[in-house]
């Protein structure tokens, strides 16, 4: 038997919402910024290991920024999650979820001070 698969659209907020250095909105990934995965150490491609946070290079200066992660959606209504974006959610992305996954899905962050503390990400199904 295999898992139930839905297509959802995942929305997210982040801070800082724009550049530092050249004030460019980061809204959509890979045209405004693109994540940065790794180093190359020794002629081997390393992944960077970040706790609670991730960094993000700006496409216009290419700055380097650290991005922490503040909320996110994941929901079945495209109309919904186009919605999130007038509500300050950015990167609209289309997704293939599986399992307990396929339904409407929150995460609020725990990353701003709540991660000194032993807390982690908060998330709760719609």
């Amino acid at each position: 038997m295999s898992a139930k698969q839905n297509i959802m659209y995942r929305v997210e907020k982040f801070l800082p919402p724009e550049c530092p250095k050249c004030r460019h909105v980061f809204q959509k990934e890979s045209s405004d910024y693109t994540l940065l995965l790794g180093d190359i150490v020794e002629g081997k491609k390393v992944v960077r290991e970040t706790v609670g946070y991730g960094i993000i290079v700006c496409s216009h200066c290419e700055n380097f920024t650290a991005r922490l992660p503040v909320e996110a959606w994941q929901v079945g209504d495209r109309k919904r999650a186009t919605g999130l974006l007038n509500e300050g959610f950015v990167n609209l992305k289309k997704v293939i979820s599986i399992g307990s996954h396929t339904q409407d899905f929150h995460e609020i962050h725990g990353s701003l001070g709540l991660a000194a503390h032993g807390v982690g990400p908060v998330t709760s199904r719609k």
